[in-house]
């Protein structure tokens, strides 16, 4: 129950972009909570939720790490890099051109499999 398998991941593997459809949650997928960015110090961000699968976002794996919202310069991120079961995934990017987006090194790498 604390896992998102998502059903496109080949497209993701291959470059291709990718609704976040669930696999392991049937007619679910990856969203927005709201559909504006909010700002916090240096940072963007959208919370993300779990919503009907029609309302699953679109996302492409950018340099075999990055989660990349398709229209929005945020990436897939798990919050304060706590890698534990139940932590919070989100949607973050930094406040200047691309300045923190990418930090890889920890919650905002990906790999497919």
């Amino acid at each position: 129950p604390n896992q998102c398998v998502f059903d496109k991941h080949e497209d993701l593997s291959e470059g291709r972009p990718a609704s976040l459809t669930l696999r392991s949650h049937p007619g679910k997928g990856v969203g927005k909570m709201f559909a504006k960015e909010r700002k916090a110090g240096p940072w963007r961000y959208i919370i993300s939720s779990i919503v009907p699968a029609d309302s699953a976002i679109t996302v492409k794996f950018e340099d075999l790490t990055f989660l990349v919202l398709a229209e929005d310069d945020l990436v897939l991120d798990v919050v304060y890099w706590r890698l534990t079961i139940g932590s919070t995934v989100n949607f973050v990017g930094g406040t200047s051109s691309k300045s923190k987006t990418k930090e890889s090194g920890g919650g905002r790498d990906w790999t497919i499999n």
